[in-house]
This record gives structure tokens, C-alpha cells and sequence, in this order.
């Protein structure tokens, strides 16, 4: 009997996520796409906002790669952000922390509700997340090879352990971006890229 064999060898598939301990792969591939929640957008919202996604990205993605963090957020981030219907304020410090912390971003449901942050000061009360901002291609997870900065990874949970109530934090360099939990170890986070 002969088996026959293909001559090609199988594609790998290559998922645009990773999962590092945050969510496990089975609730990622067979539960999320399938939420049971009226918060979840619909479709036609998926749809119109990965389109602005991949237009934006066309557009920019050459410029990004030489381009410096602040023009990053500018050009990137936060119209990202803003066609997910998110509100921001940009670097409040921690409040009550022996070191000065300053996130790039605190993320509200609304920009409505950064607003009222903004006009009352008080910008910690109803943020649900820090958004830690790098210059394109920076590796998130590994410390500065000359200077022994910590690694963007580091930072964002150190932010998150000083800010009291706040759970979520998002790191992104552009092309990454990484969503970890303060409840969880300082290594667990999920990923997706952009590119």
C-alpha cells in the first residue's frame, strides 16, 4: 500500500495575538468570538473600525518606523483610540506615590467622561486603564541594553501597582499592542500585532 504524501510541506498558521498567562488560547479562539454581552459592538462598528485601522495603518506605517514616540501617539495611537470611541488624558501623575509616575495616557469608556476628568481634576476617579506609549519596533519586553532602563513591561506594572483601583493597563509601540492586569503575574499579558 503507498501513502501518498504532499510535496509541500503544511503552512503554519500565524495568529495576529499571542497570550502570555493573561487569557488562555481556548477562551481567545472559541469563546471571545462569541460574546454573549450588548456591550460587545456590532459588526458593522468591527468592520468600520478595522477599516480605519488599515487605512490609517497604510498610510503612516513607513513614516512610523523612523518616527519619534510623541509623533507615534500623534500620527498612531490616538486615532486609534479615538475611532474605538475612547477618551484620554495625557500624563497625570500617580497620585500618592513616593516617586513621581507619569503614564503616557489614562483611558476613560467615553470622551465625554475624559472631559469631566479634565474639568474636575480629578483624573483617577473613572479612568479604567494606563496607556503606555514607545517609539515604533521598541521591544516591550526587554530592559535597555545601554543604559539598564527597565523594560517597557516593567513599567507599566510598576505604574499599575502605585495606582490604586486601577487593574488594566495597554503597552503599545505602535505595532504591538499589549494589554496586562495588575492581579496577574508581572509576566502575563495579551498581545496583538498590528502588523
Amino acid at each position: 500500500m503507498t501513502i501518498s504524501r504532499s510535496a509541500d510541506p503544511p503552512i503554519p498558521v500565524v495568529s495576529p495575538w499571542r497570550t502570555e498567562g493573561l487569557f488562555s488560547p481556548h477562551y481567545l479562539t472559541y469563546r471571545l468570538p462569541r460574546p454573549q454581552s450588548a456591550l460587545w459592538p456590532d459588526e458593522q462598528d468591527a468592520d468600520a473600525a478595522f477599516e480605519f485601522a488599515r487605512t490609517q495603518f497604510t498610510e503612516v506605517y513607513t513614516a512610523l518606523k523612523t518616527a519619534s514616540e510623541e509623533d507615534v501617539e500623534t500620527r498612531w495611537i490616538l486615532p486609534m483610540l479615538r475611532i474605538l470611541g475612547f477618551g484620554w488624558n495625557p500624563r497625570k501623575a500617580i497620585p500618592d506615590t513616593p516617586v513621581r509616575y507619569l503614564p503616557d495616557f489614562l483611558l476613560y469608556a467615553s470622551p465625554d467622561i475624559a472631559d469631566a476628568a479634565f474639568q474636575s481634576k480629578n483624573f483617577y476617579a473613572d479612568c479604567f486603564a494606563l496607556l503606555e506609549a514607545k517609539r515604533w519596533g521598541i521591544n516591550l519586553s526587554r530592559e535597555g541594553a545601554k543604559t539598564k532602563e527597565r523594560s517597557p513591561q516593567t513599567q507599566i506594572r510598576d505604574y499599575l501597582s502605585e495606582a490604586s483601583g486601577l487593574s488594566w493597563g495597554i503597552l503599545t509601540n505602535g505595532g504591538q499592542w499589549r494589554l496586562t492586569c495588575k492581579r496577574d503575574r508581572a509576566s502575563s499579558f495579551f498581545e496583538f500585532d498590528m502588523e
